[in-house]
């Protein structure tokens, strides 16, 4: 500790020695000119007599009158080339000011500790003052810099704050003294102390929650017992004070409250007060470890069902092994409670709030404990997650830059068509909606303009979700734009008998029905029988379904932009043995949509079957 202090001793005579920076008195910035701004400069002499006040202030440690000085020159009225720099000076002054009363508030304390032989927190004081004595020093060297620059400014002004180095020279002694003092005095305090023993025991090493111990010990010191002396006895944090009788012995009962920890700590300390004050030495006891007893009661619970929608609920069951119990239940943010029967069965239910997002949650069921029976908890997952819609879209490929065309589809929730559900439309900075019929479908009229480029714009079909529980959903459709008024006259002839042929074919209609869409016979001419759009749509609705299930099991949704095989491996890991029934599905469904293979409906029903009893028990 003393080699330390010195080492901060001599960087502070470093710090105090250092030679200020002289500025030469031709070196003025060239656009200030006192000269020029003599007409508008305050009045020197009262400035210098003010400035003059605050120097003496400082010097008799008179802070509050130097602040008060301050506070005069800074409201003087001062050039705006002169302003800036005498503001930073009056502020470095009063930083001065500040740190001087902290310097001599430490002395102040220190000496106060001392003489009360708290000597090692005197001794911080001491080094603490030695810190804001550093600091002080740096402040005024700055602050002498600064006024040399704004005395020639001012015409010459004397500012001089020299003469303070004299206060920090003088407190710079008072420290040293000080902690002189203090180390003589520490090595005399443990020459001449007398040693003091306390011991501390406890009649059990056990002992139950809510029950009682007795906690007792001696005081001595060498060959005499110390009688009448306060010792303080700690118990689990708490303290409490015993006097010693005429042997130096002292005794307490402690009644063990309902901490349910796994043990009490026990100890005892002797401080030294009045007479005894420079006498005896400071003492603490043995720590003495107390195991504490309790009851563990056991909580089982189950969720009647694992996977739930947001605005639903879950029923909660369970038993505790000790009767007419009070258990705290929390889920989404919200607690209560509910009472267990005498037989410790107990049932509750779990509301989803209607905003709750898709995810894993935990529903905690608690026991804050009784008497001795200490406190218990359990946890359960609960996966919160959102049906989600379907839109199948039928909207032509090419059409004509300033043509309207129609956006047909179908909005669904688990393979039915759901009604009343507002369908955006977003294409070229435009909205179009549409409203969904009872069969769930809708028809949205669109026109690319005349001013539409060539080329392939997208439009964004968006439906929102019509319930708290269901998700919405967003397909993304590329339609290709022929503009006839920025094309050659051969690309405009073929891209009118593209429309043409396209109009024939929309001529014959596109109907709407509940499964799906139709398209009729378009190629009779061509003698060539297309498969229809609501037969090839057929084996994609056994895909939903299952999707549906998936989602519904695993809480893993499937994205627009998931492809077959991308969404098959995102729940690889989470179907077990289901998965081998949604891959072959999966697979069949690639058959049919890039394979051209016609869909064995029995083979379906009998796979979904399957899928449902595997993972919904179904």
């Amino acid at each position: 500790m003393r080699l330390s202090a010195s080492v901060m001793m001599v960087l502070l005579i470093a710090l105090l020695y250092t030679p200020v920076a002289k500025a030469s008195s031709d070196e003025l910035p060239r656009h200030l000119n006192p000269e020029e701004l003599s007409h508008e400069l305050p009045s020197i002499p009262l400035l210098e007599d003010v400035f003059s006040k605050f120097v003496n202030s400082i010097l008799v440690e008179n802070f509050s009158e130097a602040n008060l000085s301050l506070q005069v020159l800074a409201r003087a009225y001062y050039p705006p080339n002169v302003k800036e720099l005498a503001d930073r000076f009056y502020s470095l002054l009063g930083n001065l000011t500040v740190e001087l009363s902290e310097v001599k508030e430490d002395i102040e304390l220190a000496r106060s500790l001392l003489n009360e032989l708290m000597l090692n927190e005197s001794l911080i004081e001491v080094v603490e003052g030695f810190r804001d004595l550093a600091k002080a020093n740096l402040t005024l060297i700055n602050a002498e810099v600064t006024s040399i620059y704004l005395s020639k400014l001012l015409s010459g002004a004397s500012l001089d704050v020299d003469p303070i180095h004299i206060l920090l020279e003088d407190y710079y002694s008072d420290l040293e003294s000080l902690y002189d003092e203090i180390q003589n005095a520490i090595e005399k305090y443990y020459e001449e102390l007398k040693p003091v023993y306390l011991n501390v025991t406890v009649d059990k090493d056990k002992a139950w929650i809510g029950s009682s111990i007795i906690i007792e010990g001696y005081l001595t010191s060498l060959n005499e017992t110390l009688s009448g002396r306060l010792v303080e006895i700690y118990v689990d944090g708490h303290s409490t004070f015993l006097q010693t009788d005429s042997n130096g012995y002292f005794r307490m009962a402690f009644g063990i409250p309902y901490v349910y920890k796994p043990y009490l700590l026990v100890y005892a300390i002797f401080m030294p007060r009045g007479l005894d004050v420079g006498v005896y030495s400071f003492a603490r006891s043995n720590i003495v470890l107390v195991e504490l007893l309790s009851l563990k009661t056991n909580i089982t619970a189950y969720l009647s069902k694992r996977v739930a929608l947001p605005g639903g609920k879950v029923s909660l069951r369970g038993k505790i092994s000790l009767g007419d119990a009070s258990l705290l239940i929390k889920a989404f943010d919200r607690c209560f409670t509910v009472r267990a029967d005498e037989n410790g069965f107990f049932n509750a239910e779990v509301e989803i709030p209607p905003n709750a997002q898709e995810g894993v949650y935990s529903v905690v069921v608690s026991f804050k404990g009784f008497k001795e029976w200490r406190p218990v908890a359990t946890s359960l997952e609960l996966i919160v997650i959102r049906e989600p819609l379907y839109i199948d879209v039928v909207h032509p490929e090419v059409v004509l830059g300033g043509v309207p065309f129609d956006v047909e589809g179908r909005v669904m929730l688990n393979g039915s068509g759901v009604e009343g559900v507002t369908v955006e439309a977003l294409y070229m900075d435009q909205v179009s909606t549409s409203l969904t019929d009872i069969n769930g479908s809708f028809r949205v009229s669109l026109s690319f303009g005349l001013l539409c480029p060539t080329g392939t714009q997208y439009v964004i079909l968006r439906a929102p979700p019509p319930y708290c529980w269901a998700r919405g959903a967003q397909v993304k459709v590329a339609i290709f734009n022929v503009n006839v008024l920025m094309v050659s006259s051969l690309t405009a002839v073929v891209a009118v008998l593209l429309y043409l042929s396209l109009k024939k074919l929309r001529g014959e209609g596109l109907k709407r029905s509940v499964e799906g869409y139709e398209l009729k016979e378009a190629m009779k001419e061509a003698e060539v029988k297309p498969r229809e759009i609501g037969e090839s749509f057929r084996g994609p609705s056994y895909y939903r379904e299952a999707v549906s299930i998936v989602e519904r099991h695993t809480g893993v949704s499937m994205e627009p932009s998931d492809t077959v095989r991308e969404y098959l491996k995102k729940v690889s890991q989470k179907l077990g043995d289901a998965y081998a029934l949604f891959k072959e599905l999966s697979m069949k469904l690639e058959e049919q949509v890039y394979g051209g293979k016609s869909v064995d409906e029995a083979e379906c029903n009998r796979i979904l079957d399957e899928l449902k009893r595997a993972l919904e028990g179904a």
